[in-house]
């Protein structure tokens, strides 16, 4: 079996939170919350630690097998099969929803004569070659693009600071109101979702009990570089141009200027983020993939890596007609889905509570 180490579950999980949020999650963030907007992204982010601290229960009662081979003798075959066959579906959902955020992006902004189909099944080929190259080396590529994310980053902020309208800083602490705060959070849950797929990959994991503080860590530096560009974006533009940018950070790239030979920085940044997009969807398919063949009793899950990526695929061209339909989808009835599925695994815990009662009261009787 492959093994992760907990730098390279870090670094991983760090990108791929990152990347989705920065992308596509700031512009509908800030029309509901406002100057609030960053303290909806802590909110989200510590009752997200709460539901991975959970799931990590979860992994751990047999740690070594997968929650798809010994969920069933908690909650018996059928719920187990329905759970995992919910969980599955949204993956793929998960997936397909990626793929059509990017390929909306690039048709957009770079590549506005190329069909919609090409850039969808190039971005989903790019994925499957990176899946069948196993997980393992899909972790270890994030390596290479952690410090490039900091880098890029930082320079963003520092190159725009000078243009900064320093006096809308006091909304951030004054422009509150609880209904779009509590909005926001929930929102803001799901973009952390990423950690809650430990439960799937904790046997692949080395060093076990470390996992939750990896984590902990990877989810709060990805929570750092994401206030720092939203506090940037805002105090550039505000929060009403932020909210009717589709791509409020891109635009915040195109303000940068570095002399005459360089226009600006959004194609280093394009070029990283594309990277930290196709880590986030390969993950989301090797989950699909794999936990398919487990479910099957298939000992390898490579061969149908293909074949869900085409299912992925086909999703991506029928989740909706335009991009206005799939930010629509995104911003209501995907939140209360993506929340829903991240407490579907924590049906196990009172089957674990309970097994561990039964346990310790039969010590006590030996």
């Amino acid at each position: 079996m492959e093994r992760i180490s907990q730098a390279q579950l870090l670094m991983f999980i760090t990108l791929s939170i990152f990347g989705l949020n920065v992308g596509f999650v700031f512009s509908g963030l800030t029309q509901g919350a406002g100057y609030a907007s960053w303290l909806c992204l802590i909110v989200g982010w510590a009752i997200a630690l709460a539901m991975m601290s959970l799931a990590v229960k979860v992994a751990e009662y047999e740690p070594d097998k997968f929650i798809t081979q010994f969920g069933g003798r908690l909650v018996g075959r059928w719920l187990h099969g329905f759970v995992m066959a919910i969980l599955l579906l949204f993956f793929l959902h998960v997936g397909a929803s990626i793929t059509r955020e990017f390929q909306e992006f690039m048709s957009q902004i770079y590549f506005a004569r190329t069909p919609d189909w090409a850039i969808a099944a190039i971005f989903t080929i790019c994925c499957i070659y990176a899946v069948r190259s196993g997980i393992e080396t899909l972790f270890r590529s994030a390596g290479a693009f952690m410090l490039m994310i900091v880098v890029l980053v930082l320079m963003a902020i520092i190159m725009v600071q000078n243009q900064f309208v320093w006096p809308m800083a006091r909304a951030f602490v004054t422009h509150w109101e609880l209904k779009p705060i509590y909005a926001g959070s929930v929102s803001s849950i799901l973009t952390y979702n990423d950690m809650i797929l430990v439960l799937f990959l904790y046997p692949h994991l080395q060093n076990k009990r470390k996992t939750r503080r990896t984590l902990m860590l990877a989810s709060g530096i990805s929570l750092v570089l994401q206030l720092l560009l939203l506090l940037s974006v805002l105090l550039l533009f505000g929060i009403h141009l932020t909210g009717h940018f589709t791509y409020p950070v891109l635009e915040l790239y195109r303000m940068i200027r570095i002399g005459d030979f360089l226009d600006n920085l959004d194609p280093f940044f394009i070029a990283i983020w594309m990277t930290t997009l196709i880590l986030k969807m390969s993950l989301y398919l090797y989950m699909a993939s794999a936990g398919i063949g487990q479910l099957i009793g298939l000992k390898q899950s490579k061969p149908l890596v293909i074949s869900v990526g085409a299912i992925i695929f086909g999703m991506s061209k029928h989740i909706a007609v335009n991009a206005i339909e799939v930010q629509a989808f995104l911003a209501h009835a995907g939140v209360v889905l993506a929340n829903a599925m991240l407490l579907l695994p924590l049906v196990y815990l009172p089957a674990i509570y309970i097994r561990g009662k039964r346990g310790a009261s039969e010590g006590q009787a030996e």
